[in-house]
């Protein structure tokens, strides 16, 4: 589907916009709590940030910088690039990015990413997404893998699945390349997943419910349960979040 509207007009303030591009915090949101896909996207209530969020952000930003200029250093100097700032469990997850990075240093065929911090844009599904890095498998036969950052505390296999095959989606349209494999890496917990190539259908079947509930935000309203979704920082009070009972979702998403 062809549209007048250019991608980069699609800020966080004008979702509003038609059409509707789906994004991956859209799907996120949504699997999570339907309600608070409505109040965060349809009514633009702002959650307030915790040190989670903070230190993702934080995390995101020194992995970004940290490509920028590791070239012109010996990797033996790459721990001095870990800011002074980082503490609690920020500073273990940086060091665990690092070492990971001298291994690849010394034995990947391209160590600089083909892409980081891309946003890109589908006018076919409707989509958009900002990923955090594509790495060359082999540029010659334009192969790469897409690889996510993770700062959480436990990890949602089922989740990232979903959001790797959205991603792939944009890769594959957009950037014309083949994703033969998608990856986590959580510095935090110290984990590293390959995931092979994960299901693109699955992430347009949920873009599809996500759509349609937007065009009619009452079917968001009344799908919340103060038992389950008391921390989703989105309700303002758990008396507000009890108005709602949970219900099941309606397929094997």
């Amino acid at each position: 589907m062809h549209t007048d509207l250019q991608p980069t007009d699609l800020t966080t303030a004008s979702y509003k916009h038609v059409p509707f591009y789906v994004r991956k915090s859209h799907i996120e949101s949504f699997s999570f709590c339907p309600r608070q896909f409505y109040l965060q996207y349809i009514e633009e209530r702002q959650p307030f940030e915790n040190y989670a969020m903070t230190s993702g952000t934080r995390f995101h930003n020194f992995a970004e910088l940290f490509f920028q200029v590791c070239d012109d250093y010996d990797p033996s100097q790459w721990m001095s690039f870990i800011p002074k700032e980082f503490g609690g469990y920020e500073r273990p997850a940086a060091e665990y990015f690092i070492e990971r990075e001298m291994f690849r240093k010394k034995h990947a065929k391209h160590f600089q990413p083909a892409f980081l911090e891309i946003e890109l844009f589908s006018d076919t599904h409707l989509l958009g997404g900002r990923l955090d890095r594509v790495d060359w498998i082999d540029q010659e036969k334009k192969t790469v893998e897409i690889l996510e950052y993770k700062m959480s505390s436990k990890l949602n296999e089922l989740s990232l699945k979903r959001q790797l095959g959205f991603y792939t989606i944009l890769v594959e349209e957009v950037l014309g390349l083949t994703v033969e494999n998608v990856k986590l890496i959580n510095p935090r917990l110290k984990e590293t997943i390959n995931f092979g190539r994960p299901d693109t259908d699955l992430p347009l079947k949920w873009a599809d419910k996500i759509r349609e509930h937007y065009e009619n935000p009452e079917l968001c309203i009344p799908k919340c349960s103060t038992g389950r979704y008391a921390v989703c920082q989105m309700c303002q009070t758990t008396e507000e979040a009890g108005l709602f009972k949970d219900i099941e979702w309606d397929g094997e998403y």
